[in-house]
């Protein structure tokens, strides 16, 4: 709201809730026969929160002493000369924004209705059954936005609906964010991993303590525009994963300690060659150490504590543009590593002596996919998940076998 106020000056907070059917009110205040309650995205959410907001434009109200849009009391005469320029111009933004097949910024809305073209009707558009609707005159001078139940608890569903206000294109929407590069760890010795990114650009890191929502821990790091990827880890056995990055170019590790002060940094050795980081505790003595893998040979180097050369071994994939992970797949204490191929699919995890231990097809990669395995549900076994950069989606997995998809959101910093 306070984003929406700044993006036009003079416009004001028209309100989210009302006792009246619909979504101004909340589910449990709707009879369970409400356009508003009955499909799937609007039973999922908090029954007790309203899912709609109302932008007012006094300029298009002809009189700049009404602001509640919910009023049942008649306008009084206009004192201001009518102006729908504002308020065309955002709604014109939605409208073309849903109608719009390839543009996924308004899949968590549900309508909305203005002006969008200075004609003294009231224009809309359904997100979800994608048509044209219409309502009363009052939203001549406000802009009324609905917004799926399930999705009212989130930012990213909200700062998806200000791009397009804002004028963005798609394309200007996703590179925002096509760099930043997904982790995932513990960062708050639940036994649960979350997930985060890393934005090489400005070296910053934001983790997640919940797997849904926006970013709980955000901290920069001093190291990331030289190629770094990040990597995450338990280095220090205090049950708390802390992230860092690896340079390739200089084979160089920078860890931190939880914070943004560098806390260790080693040469292993391995990097140069394409060489892609993972982290894992190899001997189950609960501190992780880093490792590279090799796709050009498919070999593996792991580390001991000092970042030495601790064991190497050749697992058989990795040229057809595989990704490295690692985990522990099967709850015995050890991680072990493996590989996402994007180009089908699957995933190919091994066991502790670098076999195939089992593979399987997951539904999810072809459109350039970032695998980001962890613990989501704290059984003590990792399983696969995978963040989407063009749309900002995670899908997450709660079992190592079949492919369905246990958990999805948006996760755009």
């Amino acid at each position: 709201m306070e984003q929406l106020l700044d993006l036009q000056p003079g416009t004001r907070n028209g309100g989210t809730y009302d006792n009246k059917p619909g979504y101004h009110n909340t589910r449990d205040g709707n009879l369970s026969s409400d356009y508003s309650v009955t499909d799937a995205e609007d039973k999922g959410g908090p029954s007790d929160k309203t899912a709609a907001y109302d932008w007012t434009f006094p300029d298009a109200q002809g009189f700049a002493g009404i602001a509640d849009p919910h009023s049942t009391e008649p306008m009084p005469p206009s004192t201001l000369a009518v102006d729908y320029g504002n308020i065309a111009r955002y709604s014109s933004r939605l409208l073309a924004s849903g109608k719009d097949p390839n543009d996924p910024r308004l899949d968590g809305w549900r309508e909305f209705f203005g002006q969008a073209d200075n004609d003294n009707a009231v224009e809309g558009w359904d997100f979800r059954y994608h048509r044209a609707k219409t309502s009363d005159p009052r939203h001549l001078w406000h802009i009324h936005l609905s917004e799926d139940r399930d999705k009212v608890t989130s930012y990213d569903n909200k700062k998806a609906l200000l791009s397009v206000l804002r004028g963005e294109t798609v394309d200007q929407w996703r590179n925002v964010r096509s760099e930043d590069i997904p982790i995932s760890g513990d960062w708050n010795r639940d036994g649960i991993d979350t997930i985060g990114v890393f934005r090489p650009s400005t070296s910053t890191f934001y983790l997640r303590d919940v797997n849904s929502g926006d970013a709980t821990r955000i901290f920069k790091f001093g190291h990331g525009p030289s190629g770094d990827i990040p990597v995450a880890g338990d280095w220090n056995k205090d049950g708390y994963d802390t992230v860092g990055v690896f340079r390739p170019s200089n084979s160089t590790w920078y860890l931190t300690n939880g914070t943004t002060s560098l806390d260790k940094e080693f040469k292993f050795g391995h990097g140069p060659s394409g060489d892609l980081p993972v982290a894992g505790d190899w001997n189950k003595d609960s501190i992780d150490t880093v490792g590279v893998f090799r796709p050009g040979n498919s070999t593996w180097y792991l580390t001991d504590n000092a970042g030495s050369l601790d064991h190497d071994f050749v697992f058989g994939h990795g040229p057809s543009g595989d990704q490295a992970v690692a985990g522990d797949w099967n709850k015995d204490g050890i991680d072990t590593v493996g590989v996402f191929r994007p180009a089908n699919s699957t995933w190919y995890l091994t066991n502790n002596a670098g076999s195939l231990d089992f593979n399987f097809i997951f539904g999810h990669g072809p459109s350039r996919d970032v695998a980001v395995p962890g613990d989501w549900n704290n059984d003590g076994i990792d399983t696969p998940g995978v963040r989407r950069p063009g749309n900002n989606m995670v899908y997450l997995r709660n079992a190592n076998s079949g492919g369905a998809v246990d958990e999805d959101f948006i996760y755009g910093i």
